[in-house]
């Protein structure tokens, strides 16, 4: 890239690198990059630059800045009044009522670590299928506001989310603002919330936003069984504040050094979308790109994926059918079991001798999610 650099259109070469820094956790030199493109090319981008302007905000608010990243979205949003479809700027719109409320808040999602050692916070693998010792999830103590609580640790989920019960049990402050979560059932409307103080392992998270939304699909055995467990969920934002975070399945751990030990110098494999974790793989030796989710208790390939490769997976996969629940609600979609399915991934490989692929269009645009029966 370097080596070319000069020959990349000017356009495409600052686009590139807003994106890079917005993707690979770099905020400062993201929101100086999208400045300089909309700047320069703001004009020639049309409804594109309110995308952009959003990505701004994003990284603004990864560096605290939640009352600039707010107003400065919504400037760009009062002059797009009337040229933009309200179906597309109404999550924008959202987006800075919830930067809005949270400036109000000092420290929003930062983490107090110990004055000595690093963070570490123990966990648990507990099966959501006892009878048959799998579907696991990694579960940790923590308590909210002084009240104990268990917590499900999923990077496949972008934002928290705890259940309405939870929420006032816990002593979340609810705000002046809305939430949607798109989830496996499908959209769920719900509030807005600030859980004040998180105490997690030996280190504590301040002022941590929250989406509250309802936890149940309306089947009375699945709720009890399955969506009564998943009263609060943190993935993505506790990462993001945590910094550095290493997965411990040795000593079941999360761990956070105070010193660095990555080598950042080195091609990054992991990236944010802003909100997914991706990694890069092959599958079957071919390249792919596929989100780390450590919420799915089993992996699976995408709708995406199927598009791709039809021809193949109809003539040796076998019909099926692919069930699942969460936030949302349930889905049940025509899917194809292909077998002897391998993934080299972060120096790894793991073979499934059964692995469902979906082929109805979902929330997942990848390859497919990596759960806990490859991570564990």
């Amino acid at each position: 890239y370097k080596a070319e650099r000069e020959h990349i259109d000017p356009f495409l070469r600052t686009y590139t690198e807003s994106l890079l820094a917005t993707f690979f956790g770099r905020p400062a030199e993201a929101t100086m990059a999208i400045e300089r493109l909309i700047g320069t090319y703001g004009a020639m981008m049309g409804d594109g630059a309110l995308g952009m302007w959003y990505y701004w905000g994003v990284n603004q608010t990864r560096m605290g800045e939640y009352g600039v990243a707010a107003e400065g979205l919504a400037r760009e949003l009062a002059k797009a009044e009337g040229l933009a479809d309200d179906a597309s700027i109404e999550p924008l719109r959202t987006c800075v009522k919830q930067w809005r409320e949270l400036s109000q808040f000092d420290r929003v999602n930062v983490l107090e670590r110990p004055a000595e050692g690093d963070v570490r916070v123990p966990f648990c693998l507990v099966s959501l299928r006892p009878d048959k010792g799998d579907a696991q999830q990694i579960r940790f103590d923590a308590k909210f506001n002084g009240v104990a609580q268990e917590v499900v640790f999923d990077t496949g989920a972008g934002v928290n989310v705890a259940s309405e019960e939870a929420a006032e049990r816990l002593g979340l402050t609810m705000l002046e603002a809305e939430s949607e979560a798109h989830g496996i059932g499908g959209t769920q409307q719900g509030r807005y919330a600030v859980a004040e103080r998180v105490e997690l392992g030996n280190a504590t998270l301040h002022n941590v936003p929250f989406y509250v939304i309802s936890m149940r699909t309306g089947v009375d055995s699945l709720d009890r069984r399955y969506m009564s467990q998943l009263e609060v969920v943190m993935g993505a934002e506790m990462i993001r504040a945590m910094g550095e975070v290493h997965i411990d399945f040795e000593h079941f751990e999360l761990f956070s050094p105070n010193v660095q030990t990555l080598d950042y110098n080195e091609q990054p494999n992991v990236c944010s979308s802003p909100a997914l974790f991706e990694v890069e793989c092959e599958i079957n030796g071919e390249r792919q790109v596929v989100n780390i989710d450590t919420g799915a208790s089993e992996s699976n390939l995408s709708a995406q994926y199927f598009a791709t490769h039809r021809e193949q997976i109809e003539r040796e996969g076998v019909p099926d059918t692919l069930r699942s629940a969460g936030a949302g609600g349930i889905k049940i979609e025509q899917a194809y079991a292909l077998r002897n399915v391998r993934i080299d991934i972060g120096g790894a490989t793991h073979t499934w001798e059964k692995l469902m692929c979906s082929t109805e269009p979902d929330i997942i645009w990848r390859a497919g999610n990596i759960g806990m029966d490859c991570l564990a």
